[in-house]
């Protein structure tokens, strides 16, 4: 008797240790925001709730300031310099941050494009060039949900290596 509760312990164990990653992922939600970092946030909202990010801004060529707080959450915060708002949050951590948030359909870095489209129905797809390693990179675009997912094509297959969030056109 104490064997077989010994094992239905181990057991339970083991299947929690396995689905807690899962529920521990901060979740991704389109138009809205990254785990604890939302669109419309200002700077302070940022600070308080993210602390300092890492090294100095300088303006995008869309004429965002991009904060960067990757090492720690795996983000990159953009904000407007006119209205002093957040207006798009990317995620982009490789490593140990690469499982840290998903959507609530499971989407997430390393997704691949089949899996996207059978989930959020078809995007608008864009070449966006070639990596440094001659693979395509493409972007899905879900502008009317606030959402783009960025993938680059390696062996025939396309995978998500960066998600931003932004507001709903």
């Amino acid at each position: 008797m104490k064997k077989r509760k010994f094992v239905l312990t181990f057991l339970l164990l083991f299947v929690a240790a396995c689905l807690l990653p899962a529920f521990a992922a901060g979740s991704i939600t389109p138009g809205a925001g990254i785990g604890k970092a939302k669109l419309g946030m200002g700077p302070n909202q940022v600070k308080n709730t993210l602390g300092k990010p890492v090294g100095k801004p300088a303006i995008t060529k869309e004429g965002l300031v991009p904060l960067d707080y990757n090492p720690t959450h795996g983000l990159r915060i953009f904000m407007d310099p006119k209205t002093k708002k957040v207006v798009k949050i990317r995620f982009d951590a490789a490593g140990p941050h690469k499982d840290r948030y998903r959507l609530s359909n499971g989407l997430g870095l390393l997704s691949i494009y089949s899996d996207i489209v059978k989930k959020m129905g078809k995007g608008s797809l864009s070449d966006k060039g070639v990596t440094s390693k001659g693979n395509k990179k493409y972007m899905l675009d879900y502008s009317g949900r606030g959402i783009e997912f960025h993938l680059v094509q390696v062996k025939g297959k396309k995978f998500v290596y960066a998600i931003i969030v932004k507001n709903k056109r």
